[in-house]
């Protein structure tokens, strides 16, 4: 996977966050899983990492819920992984529909791009296209991982 320690600095940035407890890089703070992230309740929201000087070609991700929310389950739905090389036009790396994988309040998926086009990107984000399994526009996650190869 790719880590921030081999690669320098990622800078994380969201459409939105909930809070100054709910921060992006809460996604990558793999030692604490009390800790996540939120966007507020705004349809579209995304989160996205620039790899800077480093474009990745993405073939897996994993998402892990937020562990630390028992209460009711805000875990993504729908959504696309995009890339892009400029920030502004995205390209769909990967669309999941109705994921029953998230659907469980905990859970920790993989899921395989299946149709690699084999470009690297600098930047790569998350974003919501439809409601999360609450029937609000949250993003909510606990971790992200990207494995891949880096160029």
């Amino acid at each position: 996977n790719f880590s921030k320690e081999g690669m320098g600095e990622i800078e994380i940035n969201s459409s939105t966050i909930l809070d100054s407890d709910h921060s992006p890089q809460n996604v990558i703070d793999y030692t604490n899983n009390k800790k996540f992230f939120s966007s507020k309740n705004l349809e579209d929201s995304w989160i996205s990492f620039n790899f800077k000087n480093h474009p990745v070609l993405i073939t897996h991700y994993t998402i892990q819920s937020d562990f630390a929310n028992q209460d009711e389950s805000q875990n993504p739905k729908n959504w696309v992984i995009e890339g892009s090389n400029d920030g502004k036009k995205w390209s769909i790396i990967d669309e999941q529909k109705d994921v029953a994988f998230t659907n469980p309040i905990s859970f920790v998926h993989t899921f395989s791009i299946q149709n690699i086009n084999y470009t690297p990107f600098k930047f790569v984000r998350m974003r919501l296209t439809g409601k999360n399994w609450s029937d609000k526009d949250y993003l909510q996650l606990g971790e992200i991982e990207f494995y891949g190869n880096i160029y």
